[in-house]
């Protein structure tokens, strides 16, 4: 709540002072005056009247309390009360300042995936990258979690379940396909830890260790092996793998 006037704000029942109305942590409930407003706490000259507030909640609230309103720093103006944002800088309710709360509160670190942008590839490969960065590459198993069913096996190796990780990273197949075009790469990304993680965690970890040279490889070899996944699932094309490894070479 912003406060300005302060005639329209009640003492124990508004978001005022902190979080939660001060009637839940108040003690001698049943004497409590609810009609209480915090202008009534004011002395004349619009400063918090230690008297006044002693008098009126010293039976109901600890000192800690009492002190933090005492604290309060009043407006001189005459401004009509009014609610407020207090997760923005000018008040007023945002979806991007609700997302930040969000991420705040679960303790998450933003990560910072516009490296994505300066690597040495083509614009499509770049984007292809954000979307799995985003979560937004339509795996098979990223379509059963949208409850679409779809056969859920990998065209690679017909063996496991389709999914970020099995694809890019598990399938003998792809890993097979890595070491031909770049072995370097190879012993860099697999042993990687990976168990319960989110694709823009795993790119973080795996661009911090090979760096922007071999993930801009890294991201072309990927682009390939989803490209030839395509053809294979939409235009029923043979799994070639050296067709593959020439492709990306």
């Amino acid at each position: 709540m912003g406060c300005r006037r302060w005639e329209s704000i009640r003492i124990w029942n508004d978001l005022w002072l902190t979080d939660e109305p001060l009637l839940k942590v108040a003690t001698n409930i049943d004497s409590i005056n609810q009609e209480l407003m915090v202008h009534q706490l004011l002395s004349p000259d619009r400063t918090c009247d230690e008297h006044i507030i002693r008098n009126l909640l010293s039976n109901h609230l600890s000192n800690e309390i009492i002190t933090k309103i005492m604290e309060v720093n009043i407006p001189k103006n005459h401004f009509q009360d009014r609610m407020y944002w207090k997760e923005s800088n000018d008040g007023w309710f945002s979806t991007k300042s609700s997302v930040n709360m969000i991420h705040k509160n679960k303790g998450h670190k933003k990560s910072d995936l516009h490296w994505i942008w300066n690597l040495d590839c083509a614009p499509k490969i770049k984007h292809f990258l954000w979307r799995i960065s985003k979560g937004g590459l339509q795996t098979k198993g990223r379509l059963q979690m949208r409850r679409i069913v779809v056969p859920m096996h990998c065209e690679f190796c017909n063996h496991h379940s389709e999914d970020f990780f099995h694809l890019f990273m598990d399938c003998n197949f792809v890993k097979d396909i890595i070491q031909q075009s770049k072995a370097s790469l190879f012993n860099s990304i697999f042993p990687c830890n990976r168990n319960t993680r989110e694709e823009k965690d795993i790119l973080q970890e795996i661009k911090e260790i090979v760096g922007m040279k071999q993930m801009s490889i890294l991201a072309t070899i990927w682009w390939s092996i989803w490209y030839f996944r395509n053809q294979i699932v939409f235009n029923n094309d043979n799994k070639d793998k050296p067709k593959v490894v020439e492709f990306i070479e």
